[in-house]
């Protein structure tokens, strides 16, 4: 079964996997499917991978219910240089938390979330309630319904101040962070932009494609929807040099 970290347990545990692997191997997917279970108001669960490689994983967990990898009800989970791979769930293919107050999951330098699936929705994490902190690390290549990589069901803050977040699939809405009713997403740090095009259009008449200048940056400090901007972008078009000719005489050449 599950590793558990119940109420009558508060403390704090540190696993460092050392480049080893905990691999749940199940054949199919059942009740319970979890690597860890975390119920623990005072109690924190620390998993890290000291080994040069970082080939530390943690995968082969299915569950029919919630929590692929993790089911976080009410504890502090901190991830670090470690990859959560392969697993599956209905909800939260990799995570799954839950509780308003005190459910934290932290996301830091050197983690990867990847290949995992949820049947419903969070194919990377999902948060329903509680605080969720990206410091750095991966979450790329989940699937799932809505919010293959990220899914805020409800009363929730997630922070973003480093990490990457791409190349997730979802079936409908979300494919990097989906963010239900009452979700908060907090944002901060710099983001360079090193190429990329600007689509400008107008009804579908006017189409005008910009080119994005490398060094171009976007700052974030809260809101993700009242970024500082400064874009450089030039749009090329040709010419004719017709109306400048049209005036110029000979004896002006």
């Amino acid at each position: 079964g599950a590793l558990s970290l119940n109420n009558d347990c508060n403390y704090n545990i540190t696993i460092d996997l050392n480049g080893y692997s905990i691999d749940r191997n199940m054949p199919t997917a059942a009740g319970g499917g979890h690597v860890f279970y975390l119920n623990s108001h005072e109690g924190s669960l620390t998993i890290i991978d000291s080994s040069a490689d970082k080939t530390g994983t943690i995968t082969g967990a299915h569950s029919t219910g919630n929590g692929g990898a993790f089911y976080n009800i009410d504890g502090s989970l901190y991830l670090r240089g470690v990859a959560v791979t392969g697993n599956s769930a209905s909800y939260g293919g990799a995570i799954f938390s839950d509780n308003q107050d005190d459910a934290f999951v932290y996301i830091q330098e050197g983690t990867r979330i990847y290949g995992n699936t949820a049947t419903d929705n969070g194919g990377g994490i999902y948060m329903n309630n509680g605080y969720l902190y990206v410091e750095g690390g991966e979450i790329t290549e989940n699937t799932a319904k809505n919010g293959a990589g990220v899914h805020w069901a409800s009363n929730n803050k997630g922070y973003f101040t480093g990490g990457k977040i791409y190349g997730n699939t979802a079936k409908n809405n979300g494919g990097g962070v989906y963010v239900a009713d009452y979700g908060k997403i907090f944002v901060g740090g710099d983001v360079q932009i090193t190429d990329g095009t600007y689509l400008f259009t107008l009804q579908n008449i006017i189409n005008k494609r910009f080119i994005i200048n490398s060094g171009s940056t976007i700052q974030w400090t809260g809101d993700p929807m009242d970024a500082r901007l400064n874009i450089d972008a030039v749009y090329k078009l040709k010419a004719s040099l017709q109306p400048l000719l049209a005036s110029t005489t000979l004896d002006n050449v």
